[in-house]
């Protein structure tokens, strides 16, 4: 899970952790473990986070030059159509 990536959803979105907890019905700091890596982030609860940041999982949590390359892949698939 790219951490950054998250916290950087999360602040954009003006979100604080305390309303990400609230969210996903943990504390504040049940979050701040998982932003920063120190709990691991379950499928449900990463689930409700893309949902409450009106963003995909994949965008989230996957390293964004993996994403990148798969915009790649799609773009050739559409020149090739």
């Amino acid at each position: 899970m790219t951490l950054d990536q998250l916290k950087k959803a999360r602040q954009d979105a003006n979100i604080t952790m305390l309303d990400m907890g609230k969210q996903l019905g943990i504390s504040n700091v049940a979050y701040w473990k998982i932003e920063h890596g120190k709990t691991k982030l379950s499928l449900e609860n990463a689930l409700k986070i893309a949902k409450y940041l009106h963003s995909d999982i994949d965008s989230l949590f996957l390293p964004s030059e993996l994403t990148n390359e798969e915009q790649s892949i799609k773009n050739r698939k559409r020149v090739n159509e």
